[in-house]
């Protein structure tokens, strides 16, 4: 089905692809984020350096058609199970679909640590769980439908990153140079991200020099404004149905305090 395949493929690699975990006192905030980020100088680290409830939003279009409409919001640091994390909310809105997913991310390695999500895909709602154990590189995952319980494990080569958080170290990468190269790994697939140089991008009516960085077969395609703030103005994923589906920025603001804690407070304990 056309429209499971473009959620399926924007899911995994722009609002989650990708843990309640416990990891017996180890510090992954420490570990090395930029350990799959390739270049003569050597391993780069990344922050994420967004202000306290930035709200992107996003037109959701295929060829000439809006179909719906994505959001990224970051709402501040949280401790959890002792960690110091960034907490991040994304959705997806379609017609026939709706995808929310809060992502908590170690504040030094943007790393994830544990993704919640509630899925609605013609009127069945989903709730999954992903609980990464950076150490074994695993993510246990949870899914349940009603009643139903699915429980599994994927087991990848190192540590596992995460679409959304992925997007936040392209933001701070500074200055890169062409040819930078990221071979990250996805709970599902590895990605060899490269730097394409400095572009101009039509974005609605406005147009922007924005640094290109995309995978190797284009399966993903991501323009950073060559600006202050470095926003993310659009998103490409080739898929095998929507072969020009993008994801394009039509807003940004500020969260108000009240809307980050109703955010926070709607997230099951």
């Amino acid at each position: 089905m056309p429209l499971a395949d473009f959620f399926k493929s924007f899911t995994a690699f722009f609002l989650l692809v990708g843990a309640i975990f416990f990891f017996s006192g180890d510090d992954f905030s420490a570990a090395p984020a930029g350990a799959f980020w390739q270049t003569q100088a050597g391993i780069t680290e990344f922050s994420l350096s967004a202000e306290p409830g930035e709200r992107l939003v996003y037109d959701i279009r295929w060829k000439l058609f809006n179909i719906g409409q994505a959001s990224i919001e970051y709402l501040g640091e949280e401790t959890l199970d002792g960690n110091k994390l960034h907490l991040i909310r994304s959705t997806i809105s379609t017609l026939k679909v709706r995808d929310e997913e809060f992502i908590y991310g170690y504040q030094s390695t943007l790393l994830p640590y544990l993704v919640k999500r509630n899925v609605s895909f013609m009127g069945i709602a989903k709730k999954i769980t992903e609980r990464y154990n950076q150490k074994e590189g695993t993510v246990s995952i949870t899914e349940e439908t009603g009643s139903k319980r699915n429980s599994f494990v994927i087991r990848c080569d190192g540590f596992i990153e995460n679409a959304v958080l992925f997007i936040y170290k392209l933001r701070n990468i500074g200055n890169p140079f062409k040819g930078i190269r990221a071979h990250i790994q996805l709970p599902t697939k590895t990605l060899s991200i490269h730097f394409d140089g400095i572009v101009r991008v039509k974005n609605g009516h406005s147009q922007h020099m924005a640094r290109l960085f995309k995978s190797e077969k284009n399966e993903f395609v991501c323009y950073i404004a060559n600006a202050t703030g470095a926003l993310p103005l659009k998103l490409r994923n080739a898929s095998k149905y929507f072969t020009s589906s993008e994801m394009c920025l039509v807003e940004r603001r500020i969260l108000t305090e009240d809307e980050i804690g109703e955010y926070k407070s709607s997230i099951e304990k």
